[in-house]
């Protein structure tokens, strides 16, 4: 080594090495939640070890104890170790598409903890070399903090875009715009038209009816069924009323109060009006405790809703016909 001796501190090499590890496993992990991909423990200690072998290799290659470093650093050969790690932690994982979008979620968030890392290394470097301990470490944290909170955020945001909808309920005069979850979970049909049913806080549902009702509707959704002769009296809603059996965690024979609408209304880019008859529920709950959304839409209005919107049509409005949805 030109008459020069290297000094290799083993603790030093020990810590990066482990960091790595740390590293390798959280990155195949974040991948793995990122992408609602499953996996096995044993098939994701398998993929770490593939990076972890190679990484071995590469800080003995840099210390000068094997060859082979031009090697082991080409980008080629990075390439093929992960996707050996993807490999071994998710196949076989079906169609050329699953697989791409598993490589591109792990190169992202590993560019992310990875600059993160160098980043840190470099600022808490000495003898103007990055400490390799320092920017694993660093690695590591910044790929924590990317997979808890930045694509929390990501998710979040999509979420919002693909499952919160904004909808439009239609009694005689009277609208309300609310935002309304598309819930799997919601297979509620009348029993009697076997109309879809969506379910909506009263608290949103009130505007829609005069001051002389919303006092014996208020009663007649908690459940005081005294209260059906006012509503009788009062309102058109006297031959819209419908009672939907329900079962949930702790109300195995619940029944809740709904109402048959003039209109119903999906309003994603094109203004989607639902063609037939669907019976919005009055929850007297809050769905949403972060008031993010003020309904359940049954998801077969949606399922129809979408096929028309992917449809080309010069009509700014449209009509659709859900599809049919069966009682449990």
């Amino acid at each position: 080594m030109n008459g020069s001796e290297q000094v290799i501190y083993i603790d030093v090499l020990l810590a990066a090495i482990c960091a790595n590890f740390l590293f390798d496993w959280l990155l195949l992990w974040a991948t793995a939640e990122v992408t609602k991909t499953s996996t096995t423990p044993l098939r994701l200690l398998g993929g770490t070890l593939c990076g972890s072998v190679h990484y071995v290799l590469y800080m003995l290659a840099t210390y000068g104890l094997i060859g082979g470093y031009g090697l082991l650093r080409f980008p080629v050969t990075v390439a093929l170790v992960s996707a050996a790690m993807l490999t071994v932690t998710f196949a076989p994982q079906g169609t050329a598409r699953s697989l791409l979008r598993l490589a591109g979620t792990f190169y992202v968030i590993l560019f992310v903890a990875s600059g993160a890392g160098f980043a840190l290394g470099n600022m808490l470097a000495y003898g103007g070399k990055a400490n390799p301990a320092v920017v694993q470490v660093g690695a590591v944290l910044a790929l924590v903090v990317t997979a808890e909170t930045g694509w929390g955020v990501v998710q979040r945001r999509i979420w919002r875009q693909r499952c919160l909808v904004p909808v439009e309920i239609v009694l005689g005069a009277e609208r309300v715009r609310l935002k309304a979850l598309v819930d799997t979970g919601n297979s509620l049909t009348d029993p009697l038209s076997r109309a879809p049913v969506v379910v909506v806080t009263i608290g949103a549902i009130r505007p829609l009816f005069p001051e002389a009702v919303r006092d014996d509707l208020d009663g007649l959704v908690r459940g005081d069924f005294d209260r059906v002769g006012g509503i009788m009296l009062h309102h058109v809603l006297a031959s819209r009323v419908r009672l939907i059996p329900f079962t949930s965690l702790g109300a195995e024979n619940g029944l809740l109060v709904g109402f048959t609408p003039d209109r119903f209304r999906i309003l994603l880019p094109k203004t989607i009006e639902i063609s037939r008859r669907i019976v919005v529920a009055v929850a007297p709950q809050v769905l949403d405790p972060a008031g993010e959304y003020q309904g359940l839409l049954h998801p077969g209005l949606l399922e129809g809703a979408a096929q028309l919107e992917d449809a080309p049509s010069g009509r700014g409005d449209a009509e659709v016909r859900p599809v049919e949805v069966q009682s449990n």
